[in-house]
């Protein structure tokens, strides 16, 4: 579920808060209503935003972080009760984890027995290694993707396209695929293609047997099967190298108020002061 809010609370969040921090977050309020803790981190609630002494907070002030951290805590926990439900009836549960909401999704990420993210905010594999590194460290098998969402207008993304973003999330370390957009009829019971089409016609792609294509779908299934297949067996390994590169060359500039004072060492002459030091004042100096 992305589920959004103006400011992500529960009626146990103030008590909570104040155990795990140490003092009242109601008289902090106000600066909660920040652009890091709305949904996407698009922008602050209401298009306001309060800060202390008018100085502007990047996000990372005592009070946001604090507040974010005591959310996280309690997302954690109710993770652990799906996990704990979903074991009691001999199931496994699978979430996309702290999906749009301000949380500490690569903590998050081992908690849960098949996390999930989606392809259209992990684009590339670096950054797709970035979900599945936690999720390997939590010794996760299974790690699946909402996959087949992209920005460019409905019913424009080929077969041949989307398992080329099949290829991409093998290769970020995905060895599950969910493919995005099975769309309810609604209304239209009988209707043909395209049928119901949600996300005002922006985003791609909405399969269903309606599609002209669907009847094309079973090959490219059973191909990805048989890799999803493969991907799950053993024990999951990036090699890593470390490559440390540092420019020898630079060029820059500099320039010195002429109120500054300029201090030059000199320890092999007889002219310096005590401090080992000239003092030479009302210089300008550029490199």
């Amino acid at each position: 579920m992305e589920i959004q809010a103006s400011l992500y609370w529960s009626p146990g969040f103030p008590d909570r808060f104040k155990s795990k921090r140490g003092y009242n977050v109601i008289k902090y309020l106000p600066l909660l209503f920040h652009k890091s803790t709305s949904f996407t981190a698009a922008q602050a609630p209401y298009n306001t935003a309060f800060y202390l002494d008018g100085t502007p907070d990047d996000g990372q002030s005592k009070y946001l972080q604090d507040y974010r951290l005591t959310l996280n805590n309690g997302y954690q926990e109710y993770l652990q009760t799906f996990e704990d439900w979903a074991e009691s009836l001999g199931l496994s549960h699978s979430c996309q984890v702290g999906y749009n909401i301000p949380l500490d999704i690569l903590a998050d990420v081992p908690l849960v027995s098949t996390p999930e993210l989606e392809s259209l905010a992990f684009k590339t594999p670096d950054q797709m290694s970035q979900f599945v590194g936690p999720a390997h460290l939590g010794r996760r098998n299974v790690i699946s993707t909402e996959i087949g969402a992209v920005l460019q207008g409905a019913y424009s993304l080929t077969i041949p396209s989307l398992v080329n973003l099949f290829h991409d999330a093998f290769a970020g370390g995905f060895n599950a695929m969910m493919i995005h957009g099975m769309t309810y009829t609604g209304e239209q019971l009988r209707s043909t293609w395209p049928g119901f089409t949600p996300f005002q016609y922006i985003y791609t792609e909405l399969w269903s047997p309606k599609q002209p294509a669907w009847k094309y779908m079973g090959k490219m299934m059973d191909y990805t099967a048989r890799n999803q297949f493969i991907l799950q067996q053993g024990v999951a390994k990036k090699d890593l190298a470390f490559y440390l590169y540092k420019d020898p060359l630079g060029i820059s500039n500099a320039r010195l108020s002429a109120r500054l004072s300029y201090r030059e060492c000199k320890h092999d002459t007889e002219e310096e002061h005590e401090d080992g030091c000239q003092h030479i004042d009302n210089v300008s100096i550029s490199t």
